[in-house]
């Protein structure tokens, strides 16, 4: 006979002798002591029959209660174990979705043009969209293995949850450190394309500036740069950015220091045996000619019509002209030459012209009052001009010493010997 419980021992039947001698024991021989003893061990045998027969019964059931208890215990364990995974589980996933939350809140947006390594936004954006696994269930009527099976699952599947959030993790910071290298490599391509620039500007403005400090400055920047740039910082910007900062500064102010030479320049005639300066009034609004010792300033929207003219002349042989063309001004050379200033009073011709009716200049209101303006430095119109020679009597002299004195206070003050 067997049972579930497999320690239980199962007792062997056991078999009763057949009682012998058929009669009562005969006292007078012995029999009547005997028969008495024989019964005994008779009742002993029984005794321990019925209790080996109870202790097996006790066995049996106490089996099937020890199994049926294990059995429930190793189910809530499984159960206990599934749960605890699934809510591992909703942990990593609820931390996979912060994690892509938050890439896309900060590298979400960078493109590929803004980083170092375009793989690193590739990579990132792969991350993203990396799948969700499987949740599974942890049932309280699902059978032990079920469970089981269910516990390893949601346990895997929490750390490919727990990988899928360090990946996007990671991407973020590769973008993150590839558009600060992207950055700061600008940064320095930017200084390295003024410096170019800057050593050009250097070289060619030799002589051409107004004040060659600015030129010293521009070299001091370029070698300051030079070595910003070799000391090729990778963890910020700012050096670089200083550096041009002051590098385009300098640049800045070679720049106008050659548009102020160019000014100068521009102004200032020098003739065989002289130099003078033109009028500030007239810069960018004449024309000038020069050949040997003779210079000639034309209007530069009629340059048919000469403001002026410095020519040298044999002192001796000075003579002034008449109203309409004279000289206005000389300035002793040597001892037998001087710088005359000559002019044609462009306002008194044309009214002439216009009120004789002959206009033999055929010079026009508009022409004249742009030649009257230059000659007389914007203080006189040429309708002024006109209207007093309209009445005659000499009434536009004063007028026309007005253009006189401004050519006077300008050209012939800043005359110089060479």
């Amino acid at each position: 006979m067997s049972t579930e419980n497999e320690d239980t021992q199962v007792l062997e039947a056991v078999q009763v002798p057949a009682f012998q001698g058929g009669g009562p024991a005969d006292p007078g021989d012995g029999g009547h002591d005997d028969g008495q003893e024989h019964g005994r061990h008779w009742r002993r045998l029984l005794i321990a029959l019925c209790v080996a027969v109870v202790l097996i019964a006790a066995g049996i059931f106490g089996a099937r209660a020890f199994n049926g208890h294990i059995t429930s215990v190793r189910q809530q364990e499984a159960l206990e174990a599934c749960r605890s995974n699934l809510t591992a589980y909703d942990k990593a996933l609820k931390g996979f979705e912060a994690a892509k939350t938050k890439a896309s809140a900060d590298a979400g947006s960078v493109g590929q043009d803004q980083v170092d390594d375009s793989a690193t936004v590739s990579d990132l954006q792969d991350a993203l969209k990396a799948d969700v696994p499987t949740r599974s269930d942890c049932s309280a009527n699902a059978d032990r293995d079920t469970l089981n099976s269910n516990a390893a699952a949601l346990e895997m599947n929490a750390g490919v949850l727990q990988d899928n959030t360090k990946a996007v993790s990671d991407a973020v910071t590769a973008v993150s450190a590839s558009k600060k290298q992207k950055t700061v490599d600008d940064a320095k391509n930017g200084l390295n394309s003024v410096l170019t620039k800057a050593r050009s500007l250097l070289s060619s403005t030799e002589g051409k500036v107004a004040d060659n400090a600015t030129r010293s400055s521009l070299q001091e920047a370029i070698t300051a740069a030079e070595k910003t740039v070799a000391a090729n910082d990778t963890s910020s910007t700012t050096s670089y950015e200083n550096a041009q900062t002051a590098l385009q500064k300098a640049i800045d102010a070679v720049n106008a220091s050659v548009q102020k030479k160019e000014q100068e320049d521009s102004k200032h005639v020098t003739a065989d045996q002289y130099q003078f300066d033109i009028p500030d009034y007239w810069q960018n609004r004449v024309v000038v000619q020069q050949s040997g010792d003779t210079v000639t300033i034309y209007s530069k929207d009629y340059p048919d019509r000469a403001l002026c003219q410095l020519r040298v002349v044999d002192t001796a042989n000075i003579t002034a002209g008449d109203i309409g063309s004279a000289m206005v001004a000389h300035a002793q050379l040597d001892s037998t030459h001087s710088v005359a200033v000559w002019t044609t009073r462009w306002g008194y011709v044309a009214a002439k012209d216009s009120l004789s009716g002959e206009n033999a200049q055929k010079i026009s209101d508009e022409e004249a009052q742009t030649l009257v303006d230059l000659q007389t430095g914007g203080k006189v119109k040429y309708q002024q001009i006109y209207d007093a020679e309209a009445k005659g009597d000499g009434q536009s002299f004063s007028l026309l010493n007005v253009g006189d004195e401004f050519v006077q206070s300008t050209i012939f003050n800043s005359l110089k010997r060479n």
